[in-house]
């Protein structure tokens, strides 16, 4: 299945957002952040920031090959940002960013030090019924004491019309060097 399918629902989701942007949550205010703005033409904006703390998990590395990480303690945390803007012409334009902040890990069998790369950008259209996009996702893992690193990358381009894809391509880049 292509990464892309996983946010789909979600951006469905954002053609309901205006109603519920009042709405009370339950989510922490320290770590989810929403603020809504109007410009003078009509339009309308609304920013979600939220804060995912990676601190004291325990991931690792599995590459097609069979190879396999050490178990790593995680540290750091991601951000991820939704901008989703409305048009006064009915049409939509959503940005969705995640960067990690301080992401790192040590590995619990050796205590090598890992660096810790998370990055998503998704930036996604919709005109009247046609809706329009890119995707990039990137995830790297490295330990320069020992020597290792984990490369994977995912970019993508699409198209949308009448409830089917007209344009999906994907290409899905891994570099494993356990």
């Amino acid at each position: 299945m292509k990464v892309f399918a996983r946010y789909l629902p979600i951006l469905a989701m954002a053609l309901v957002l205006p109603a519920c942007a009042d709405s009370p949550t339950e989510a922490d205010a320290s770590k989810l952040r929403v603020q809504h703005s109007e410009n003078g033409n009509g339009s309308d904006r609304y920013v979600f920031e939220e804060i995912y703390d990676w601190n004291d998990f325990i991931t690792g590395v599995f590459c097609e090959d069979g190879t396999e990480s050490e178990p790593i303690l995680t540290r750091g945390k991601v951000v991820e940002s939704w901008s989703i803007s409305y048009l006064p012409n009915g049409n939509m334009a959503v940005q969705i960013k995640a960067m990690g902040v301080g992401l790192g890990g040590v590995g619990t069998i050796s205590g090598a030090e890992y660096s810790i790369k998370e990055a998503d950008h998704y930036v996604f259209h919709r005109v009247d019924d046609r809706e329009s996009g890119t995707y990039r996702s990137v995830y790297r893992v490295e330990s320069h004491d020992l020597k290792k690193s984990f490369r994977f990358s995912v970019k993508g381009t699409f198209r949308w019309a009448d409830g089917d894809f007209i344009v999906n391509r994907e290409r899905i880049r891994e570099e494993c060097n356990l």
